[in-house]
């Protein structure tokens, strides 16, 4: 999500299946998010702050090994 970990949807949303449908799950739910600082306003610090396709692409690599 373009946004931080704390208070998000995605945040919202895993807590929410984690909850109702925990046995359902193969792996551990994963939330890649920007870091828990504010939106930068800087476009070079921005694009350092959103979530990379790198860093969607090792985690769900991560996930898929598990």
């Amino acid at each position: 999500q373009e946004g931080p970990f704390d208070g998000g949807w995605g945040a919202t949303l895993l807590a929410r299946v984690t909850a109702e449908h925990l046995e359902l799950l193969d792996a551990p739910p994963v939330l890649i998010a920007s870091d828990s600082t504010p939106v930068p306003y800087s476009s070079v610090l921005e694009d350092a702050w959103l979530p990379t396709q790198l860093r969607i692409a090792e985690t769900t690599e991560k996930l898929v090994r598990y």
